[in-house]
């Protein structure tokens, strides 16, 4: 990895009024791993400093799928967050939390991402979903304050766990508009389809590989490019390898695997539509093809209804839908044009520095909250 992808370390500090600890465990803060948690605390960190805020990163290490590993970095999160002192501390998901709660420290913030353990255990391994369940619900309870993506999520917080409204923030995510913007765009006559994320069910994967047999039945020149480097493990992950074992067209489906962040801005611009049929709402890689100027597809959600104009919303789970809409963006010239310049204006609403501002007025709040009680 790139030492420049990668920010801090454990006890780095940098000059500000506001001292705040990022607790990132189990995840690195870093933009170029193809990782959602991991860009996110990437972009957080960088933009409280450009703030003036004093950040210290508490962190265990690159992820790893090993038992082992998991089990000594849970030590050392346990360790190194009873050693930490901040002003306030922020754990950038549920399981970074947990040791931060459960030894008292504070005030403390959570960012609870989705709801996925919930959902009926259909997209983890019962192990997992229930190790997630706790976390997510323990982080709800103690947490000073919770800070969402999307009001769904806020939503169910409230509905399912019993949170007080008032300790919900909705911040959204961002996009780098900088350095996601449309390039000028190359074909070689094949109609290209491109998903960047995670391989789950979560994610639909599995609704696009087999949306996208449909679609190349009646159109000869045409090809699935699946970018992403997570994929799904245990019995998601067998489910996944059926699906594209049992898709008729296969052979145009190309798995590339982790796409490096110099390279995502050329793999939007030679798409001729990114779909993202996610069941838990439009996530990074959505903004950025919007903002490339990419005909976007997405999963329909209280949150994505924001989009709507932007990109075509088609409902989770429904294949033939999905089919449609891939179909009607790939024939129809004009529908590209409208979602592409819709997109790129859209994708101008959504800022990392808008979401740092209202973190900031968060952090603060709990300092001062905490101190009064």
């Amino acid at each position: 990895m790139d030492a420049k992808t990668k920010l801090g370390s454990a006890g780095e500090v940098s000059d500000g009024s506001l001292e705040v600890c990022i607790i990132a465990h189990p995840w690195i803060p870093s933009k170029d791993t193809g990782v959602g948690n991991e860009r996110y605390t990437y972009e957080l960190v960088r933009h409280l400093r450009i703030k003036g805020c004093s950040v210290k990163i508490l962190d265990t290490g690159p992820h790893s799928s090993s038992l082992v590993s998991a089990v000594f970095k849970e030590i050392d999160a346990f360790r190194k967050s009873a050693g930490a002192k901040a002003q306030v501390y922020h754990a950038i998901c549920p399981n970074g939390a947990k040791a931060l709660l459960m030894l008292g420290k504070g005030p403390a913030v959570t960012t609870i991402h989705d709801m996925i353990p919930f959902h009926k255990g259909q997209f983890e391994a019962l192990i997992m979903n229930e190790y997630r369940r706790f976390c997510t619900s323990l982080s709800a309870r103690r947490s000073d304050m919770i800070v969402v993506p999307f009001a769904m999520t806020k939503d169910e917080l409230v509905s399912r766990l019993g949170v007080r409204p008032e300790k919900i923030e909705v911040t959204g995510y961002g996009v780098d508009l900088d350095f996601f913007y449309p390039r000028p765009r190359t074909r070689n006559g094949t109609k290209r389809v491109l998903y960047v994320g995670g391989i789950s069910r979560a994610k639909g994967v599995d609704v696009l590989i087999q949306a996208f047999d449909i679609v190349a039945r009646d159109m000869p020149d045409v090809e699935l490019v699946l970018g992403g480097s997570v994929f799904a493990t245990g019995k998601e992950g067998d489910y996944i390898k059926r699906v594209l074992a049992q898709c008729r067209s296969s052979e145009k489906i190309r798995q590339i695997g982790h796409i490096p962040e110099r390279d995502l801005p050329l793999h939007y611009s030679l798409a001729d539509v990114a779909v993202f049929p996610s069941h838990t709402g439009f996530g990074l890689p959505t903004l950025e093809a919007m903002a490339c100027g990419t005909p976007t597809i997405a999963g329909k959600s209280l949150d994505a209804v924001i989009l709507d104009g932007a990109t075509i919303l088609v409902e989770p789970g429904n294949v033939v839908e999905l089919a449609t809409a891939i179909t009607k963006v790939l024939c129809n010239g004009g529908v590209q044009r409208d979602l592409a310049e819709t997109g790129i204006e859209t994708a101008k609403r959504f800022s990392w520095e808008r979401m740092a501002d209202k973190l900031i007025n968060v952090y603060r709040n709990v300092g001062r909250s905490r101190a009064g009680n």
